[in-house]
């Protein structure tokens, strides 16, 4: 059985960047910092989408919405970091969301951070 820190809820930062999807590159902006998303949710949290923080250079009052990647791939807390780290490896991921089976976002993990695991 696997141990709670063999899991990716052991590696998941939880304070990844969160917009509404009616929000704007200024707000993308002002929560970025040097995150390279920021991730779109609905009012429980449920994700809908992501935006690449190389948006902060398009025009402030473009809605997220109307350039956020929709439905972008997520894994489960309980996923142990081997099989992520393969499955990120094959894939060419450097980060991936981490969510509840209802979409609910947990956070973001980086590849970077399950080397040394």
């Amino acid at each position: 059985m696997l141990r709670d820190d063999q899991r990716a809820q052991a590696y998941t930062r939880n304070d990844v960047p969160r917009v509404k999807a009616d929000a704007t590159i200024a707000d993308i902006v002002g929560v970025a910092g040097d995150w390279e998303v920021v991730v779109v949710v609905d009012a429980d949290d449920v994700v809908l989408g992501v935006v690449r923080t190389e948006a902060r250079s398009l025009p402030h009052d473009v809605t997220v919405a109307s350039i956020m990647q929709p439905g972008p791939p997520t894994v489960r807390p309980s996923i142990p970091i081997r099989e992520l780290a393969k499955s990120m490896d094959d894939n060419g991921e450097l980060h991936v969301l981490v969510t509840k089976l209802d979409g609910t976002l947990t956070g973001l993990v980086r590849r970077a951070d399950l080397d040394a695991a």
